[in-house]
């Protein structure tokens, strides 16, 4: 169980206090439990932090926001960005994936942030910096999977990751 996990165990008491901890000795069935409620009261999960692509300079670029509603039955979550390659010197623009560990209305860049995933696309090393502009797809479907693709606008180049495990309130 729980107990047997002694940094979760004391990241719960740390986030919301020993007297409000309680662990249940029948995990195996807690979520499915939770998930059973869930679709019996129809309930709207929202994202518990941002999802975040690292940009350039150590700065975020937020994607998906906290508090941002989850997709019900046959539904998505949609949003596109575009950004720009900052350096195609490699021939490779990387897509880092990030979310900030502790959950705030407004994420600081000091931030600890836990890595999601990460993708690279071929681009043009030849192509000037700030000049091969990417567009950025993100996906949040039915299941709560985060569904990730990159285009270059410049090389038709795509690649595409899903994220499983985000988290809701």
């Amino acid at each position: 169980g729980m107990v047997n996990m002694p940094i979760i165990c004391s990241r719960l008491y740390e986030l919301f206090g020993a007297s409000q901890v309680e662990f249940s000795c029948k995990t195996g069935a807690s979520i499915a439990e939770g998930a059973a409620w869930i679709a019996h009261d129809k309930t709207v999960l929202v994202l518990a932090r941002d999802l975040e692509v690292s940009l350039a300079r150590n700065s975020y670029l937020p994607i998906v926001k906290a508090g941002t509603r989850m997709p019900l039955e046959d539904n998505v979550h949609s949003v596109t960005h575009g950004i720009y390659c900052v350096d195609p010197r490699d021939g490779c623009a990387k897509i880092n994936y990030t979310s900030p560990i502790i959950s705030r209305e407004k994420s600081q860049l000091t931030d600890q942030r836990d890595h999601l995933g990460f993708m690279t696309l071929e681009v043009d090393s030849n192509s000037p910096p700030f000049n091969e502009r990417l567009n950025l797809e993100s996906k949040i479907d039915q299941d709560l999977i985060f569904h990730g693709s990159v285009v270059s606008l410049l090389t038709k180049k795509k690649e595409t990751i899903s994220i499983t495990g985000l988290e809701f309130a």
